[in-house]
């Protein structure tokens, strides 16, 4: 086999390789245009929820748990899938900064994603790994088996501090939330509410209920933000692979125009040699 034909074989391999790219770049390009619904419909339920829990809690400010569980769960949420850079590495930086000064006896590490699960498998506070979405219509799924296994811990250690890392998909920050105590960034007024809202429930009920509602919701935002930033990631990610290959395949082709224009002009030396031409 001739060196072109070398060329023109890796041509035709880089070609599949960058249409293959193209596509996972196209469907994580839909994704991104799906979760961007989910998303803020998702972020406005939070907010709401929110909003109705500073109200309750600046009349019954009493029922706020302000301080934190001996017994720490962290959730981090990755990728299942690959070609997004360092998403998965800097979760688990962003953890191992957190968790320097503590003690590790009572912390533990709940992780969501089998590329992450690759970086962590061997680290000594792991307890669980969860096959992370790969599209938001798989988020109810693995939310399923996320309060299963925390409600696993909870059964087996008592209370616990919960708290979930995952990516910003505007930025590249980590967002640390803290889900249990529940409400620890709302800005209570200094003083009492004078006039509590009128609930239908004894006020330790309607508070049990919308911490379950704030979890599930909060919960469903994060792995939206994280499946946003994921494909975002994977978007940029597989633009630069794209572009990488096109670069290299026009050196080559360039490099297989200059052997096939050899390979033409020793033909022509051949048949002027034949038919007495040239000596």
């Amino acid at each position: 086999m001739t060196r072109r034909h070398e060329i023109e074989q890796h041509l035709h391999s880089m070609q599949d390789i960058s249409e293959i790219m193209n596509s996972m770049k196209n469907l994580s390009l839909m994704e991104t245009r799906k979760l961007s619904r989910f998303l803020s419909s998702q972020q406005r339920v939070v907010k709401s929820t929110e909003q109705a829990a500073k109200d309750f809690l600046s009349a019954y400010p009493q029922l706020q748990t302000s301080s934190p569980a001996v017994n720490e769960v962290y959730i981090l949420i990755g990728s299942e899938q690959g070609f997004c850079g360092d998403f998965n590495q800097t979760l688990i930086n962003t953890y191992n900064t957190i968790t320097a000064t503590k003690s590790t006896t009572n912390i533990k590490l709940v992780a969501i994603g089998t590329k992450l699960y690759s970086i962590v498998q061997d680290h000594p506070q792991l307890i669980k790994v969860l096959t992370g979405p790969t599209v938001g219509q798989e988020v109810d799924t693995v939310l399923s088996d996320l309060i299963n296994t925390v409600s696993s811990q909870h059964s087996a250690i008592g209370t616990l501090s919960i708290t979930a890392l995952h990516h910003e998909h505007e930025n590249e920050n980590i967002q640390i939330t803290s889900l249990l105590p529940p409400f620890q960034n709302l800005k209570l007024p200094p003083s009492q509410c004078s006039y509590p809202p009128r609930l239908q429930l004894p006020p330790e009920h309607f508070y049990k209920a919308l911490i379950d509602h704030y979890l599930f919701a909060a919960l469903y935002e994060m792995f939206y933000t994280s499946l946003m930033a994921e494909h975002y990631r994977r978007v940029q990610h597989l633009e630069g692979a794209i572009d990488r290959l096109e670069q290299r395949a026009e050196e080559l082709g360039k490099k297989r125009n200059m052997l096939r224009q050899e390979e033409i002009t020793e033909e022509i030396e051949v048949i002027m040699l034949s038919a007495g031409i040239i000596h």
